[in-house]
Parts: C-alpha cells; structure tokens; sequence
C-alpha cells in the first residue's frame, strides 16, 4: 500500500518538535513493505493547501494522520488543536476516497472520542509500530482489526476497539524514518533530534496518564548510543534531546547510559527531562562530560505539602541539593511548576516561591492550575470534589484550580515573572 502520514503540530511553545513519533511509526510500516512518505507540516502557513498538493502527486491508498497534542494543558491561555485537525481530516475527505487514520500521543489520550468527533473510520491509539501496520494488513484483507491492540474503528455506526498494548521489546522495533524527516529548520531554531531511552514512566504524579510500572521499559544502551552513532554519522545531528520521562531515573541506567556516549567519543550535545530523585555530583559530572548542555527540572511544586500531595517522591532538600550541583557544574536549565493542585493554597504558593528565590537557578518557568485527565488519582479527586461529574469527557480540557488559592494569583505570579530575570508564566510567554 502506498501509505502518506501527515504531521499535524504547528505549536512553537516551548520549542519546535520534529514529529519523531510519525517517523517510527513512518519506519515500522516501510519495513512492512509499504511505501511510505511523512509530510511534516510545521513550518507551514497553509497546511491543507500544501496536504493536498502531496496527496494529488502521491496518490496514497491510506493516509495517517498523527495528532502530537489535545490541547496545551494551560489553564491561563487554554489553546486547543482539535479543530485545526478537523479541518485538516475534513480537507483531505474533499479530494480523496482514501481511508484515514488518526493516531499520536494526543489522539491516543481520547481514542474513542476523537474518532467519533473527526469522524474518520480508524484510529490507532498507544504505541503504532505494530498495530498500524497490523491495520493495513488487516484492511488489505478486507477484514475487520477486530483483534489488533490500540485499533478504534466503526461498525454498525458504534466506535469499537481494543485497548492498546505495551511493545515488550522495544530494541526490536525498526529504525525510525529519518531519512523522511526534515530536521535543519527544526535545529536554526534550538530544536534537537529526538532520542529514547524508556518508554513510559515508573514515578506516581496523581495527574498523569501515563504512571505506572506496567508500561516502564528501557531499551540496550547499546542500542540508544548506536542510534546517536547512526544519526551523528549519516545524518550529521550532533544535538539531541532525550524524550525520556526522567532522564536520571533508574540511576545505575543513567549513569551507563552517560558513560556510554562518552566511551564512543562522539562529540554531541544534549537535553533532557530530570528530577531530583536520586541525582548526586558524580552523575551531574557525568551528564555533563558526555555531552549535557541543557536540562528540563519537572518539581511541579516547591513546598513540602504539595510535593506530598502530587506523590513527587523528593523533597525540597533534594531540590535544594540538585539546583546547587547544577550551578556548581554549570549546567543551564529550566525549573517547572504548576501550581494550583489538591492542598495548594496563597500561603503553600508563596512557600515555594520564597523558596525557589533563594536558589540559584537559571530559569525558572510556572503555569497555573492542572489538566485533569481520565483514570488518575486526579480526576477521582476533581470528581469528589465537584470539578468534573462523573462520567464527564475530559476531551475538552478541564483543569483542578485549588478553591483556596487567591483568584488574582494568576495576576500576582506574572507581577513577580516581570521584575524577575528569567522567571516566566505561560501568559508572558505566549506574547
């Protein structure tokens, strides 16, 4: 089948993404035999127009449509992509009889639901390296993927399908499609090559859709440092970014995973996602030896309680130890918050910003109020307490705001974000 997948992110905050999920799953159906092509349509003004010139000239038996984000998960500006993805499905039903199947990390959070909403026949929800192309070898046997996990799809007008299913081997996947990829805008801009050490998270944020040690694998490091090896060679990248959740965590894997690039004297840099769980001087020397130019700290909160509340497993001593090892190193990097979560108040607010002053951080950037997602410990506590009913689609994002928290907090937070060099809010940044 000659296949055409369209990525459909045009989001710039808090930096352009190359859409390193379309590529897997690009690299997963060509190993299949299928012809192949990913258009990413970033950098374009008139996305449809230029989907549609790509369809008439690759005439596609299939096309995919990978949707990366839902919505922003901001309360403040609250952006969503729904519709800009409906009119892209509804543009490309106009010029072709081809079927189309939605997928990505935001189609995969509401399968059900956006399937019906962008009324297409197919959906593949969770990881796509094997049920996409299960799909197509189910659709050119004319048969329904009635057993394939991760496919949504319609009969008798209902939207039925199966719950998606963990890859168990992920170091047996296919090579990504990079060749299909079209990364130097991406890296004019500070973007990086997206890299992947584990898949799913083990660490327990009452908010996250994705916890849980079920879904926790980590691939060979040999397997990751070949990878950098192939992309640094045959595609000269030398920047990179780690899509890992927790780059640091289990440390004993981060620590050979460091040590691993270093060995190969590769010559790169990169930047990935950390926490203080476990992070000590002779990992932070390590990270930075091997290439670390920039790290993303996830706290979410900087005040005991709320540390407790979101299940963060660290403490604002871990906190404290972690900002001084990486200014010490001399490492760059951004500090997250979301305030605003169940037990948030003024006072437990302004705790963690006291407390992040006196730190010496280098950028430090906080948003308000948290996206609740069905099936976490957050959205049982949203329900209890009157902020979504039961039942509720959460499609259309709803987000917990702690109703003892000063309603100008929001106004507060920008006031302190403007006298303060590198301290942001969302609304500051979206200008």
């Amino acid at each position: 089948m000659r296949v055409l997948i369209l990525a459909t992110n045009q989001e710039r905050r808090p930096m352009p993404t190359m859409p390193i999920g379309a590529a897997h799953v690009a690299g997963a159906v060509r190993h299949q035999g299928h012809e192949v092509e990913l258009l990413d349509l970033f950098w374009e003004e008139d996305p449809i127009a230029v989907a549609r010139e790509r369809i008439k000239s690759f005439a596609p038996d299939l096309i995919g449509i990978s949707m990366r984000n839902v919505d922003d998960t901001d309360m403040v500006l609250n952006v969503t992509y729904l519709e800009p993805n409906k009119r892209m499905v509804d543009a490309v039903r106009e010029i072709t009889d081809a079927p189309i199947v939605m997928g990505g990390a935001g189609f995969s959070l509401f399968a059900d639901e956006l399937v019906r909403y962008m009324d297409v026949p197919y959906g593949v929800a969770g990881e796509g390296e094997l049920a996409f192309p299960a799909l197509l070898a189910c659709l050119e046997a004319r048969r329904e993927p009635d057993d394939i996990p991760g496919v949504f799809f319609r009969r008798n007008g209902q939207v039925v399908g199966n719950r998606p299913q963990f890859i168990p081997d992920i170091d047996a996947l296919p090579q990504p499609a990079y060749d299909l990829l079209t990364p130097q805008p991406y890296f004019e801009e500070a973007g990086a090559m997206a890299i992947e050490g584990r898949r799913g998270c083990n660490l327990h944020c009452i908010y996250c859709p994705e916890k849980g040690p079920a879904g926790f694998r980590l691939r060979r490091i040999d397997k990751v440092v070949d990878q950098i090896e192939l992309l640094v060679k045959e595609y000269g990248v030398t920047n990179f970014s780690f899509t890992d959740g927790v780059v640091n965590y289990p440390y004993q894997y981060g620590m050979e995973m460091f040590q691993a690039i270093i060995d190969r004297q590769l010559q790169i840099t990169w930047s990935a996602m950390i926490n203080p769980i476990g992070i000590n001087k002779e990992m932070v020397d390590l990270m930075k030896a091997s290439g670390c130019n920039f790290l993303s700290v996830g706290l979410d909160a900087a005040s005991e309680k709320m540390l407790e509340s979101y299940h963060k497993d660290f403490t604002k001593e871990d906190v404290a130890r972690l900002a001084h090892l990486l200014n010490d190193a001399g490492l760059m990097s951004v500090t997250t918050l979301m305030f605003g979560g169940p037990g948030e108040t003024t006072d437990t607010i302004q705790e963690s910003l006291d407390f992040l002053m006196s730190l010496p951080l280098s950028v430090v950037y906080m948003c308000l109020g948290v996206r609740i997602y069905a099936g976490t410990e957050l959205a049982d506590i949203a329900t209890e307490e009157g902020f979504v009913q039961e039942g509720e689609s959460l499609m259309m994002p709803k987000f917990y705001l702690s109703r003892a928290v000063d309603p100008n907090i929001a106004d507060k937070l920008t006031q302190i974000c403007e006298s303060k060099m590198m301290w942001a809010t969302s609304a500051l940044t979206a200008h």
